[in-house]
């Protein structure tokens, strides 16, 4: 089930028009656990997604150089790693792109990343170093106000990290270098 534009998950606020059932899940071909690469799924629902004010569609970001504005994270992942609590309400946290040279410096010593960072992955993290996605919010959106139209684009979709709210970066797969197979996959199953 997929719920939609609901920012409390234990509140009592959603109906048939939130929840929406899935119809089949379309996971990225080269997709191999226990590896790190392509990691990302499309989801095809049993029916359109009525659109409101806190429900529409996401642009995706085209570009192929990294966006040079802060990134919005969201998630309702776990907040107190001792406990593995998670949020009720949707958090959200500000990052910047990492560089991948640094980012490799940081997942060198991965076995699940072979071929360290890739192309097809980005890194981001809190200057401070204090905010984080954690376990719970893989799957969850980095966009960001990325063109002059006032549009958030999706920049990113949340694949890992080392450790919650520590200063090694947080690894995202890269949406601009999936565009080809989310636009084959979308159309041909429409």
């Amino acid at each position: 089930m997929v719920r939609v534009g609901v920012v409390n998950i234990t509140g009592n606020n959603w109906n048939d028009a939130t929840d929406i059932e899935i119809e089949r899940i379309y996971v990225h071909p080269d997709y191999a656990r226990p590896r790190k690469y392509h990691d990302l799924a499309l989801l095809r629902l049993v029916k359109r997604v009525p659109f409101s004010r806190n429900v529409f569609p996401t642009c995706l970001y085209t570009g192929e150089a990294d966006p040079t504005v802060p990134l919005t994270v969201t998630g309702w992942g776990i907040t107190d790693i001792t406990r593995a609590a998670t949020s009720s309400l949707l958090l959200k946290a500000t990052l910047n792109i990492v560089s991948q040279d640094s980012c490799n410096l940081k997942y060198s010593k991965s076995r699940k990343l072979p071929n360290g960072i890739v192309n097809e992955q980005l890194c981001a993290r809190d200057v401070s170093g204090v905010m984080d996605t954690c376990q719970g919010d893989s799957g969850g959106p980095l966009q960001g106000l990325t063109g002059l139209d006032g549009h958030y684009r999706l920049v990113g979709v949340t694949s890992f990290g080392s450790g919650c709210g520590s200063p090694v970066p947080g690894v995202y797969t890269r949406v601009s270098k999936y565009l080809d197979w989310i636009e084959s996959t979308v159309w041909s199953a429409a």
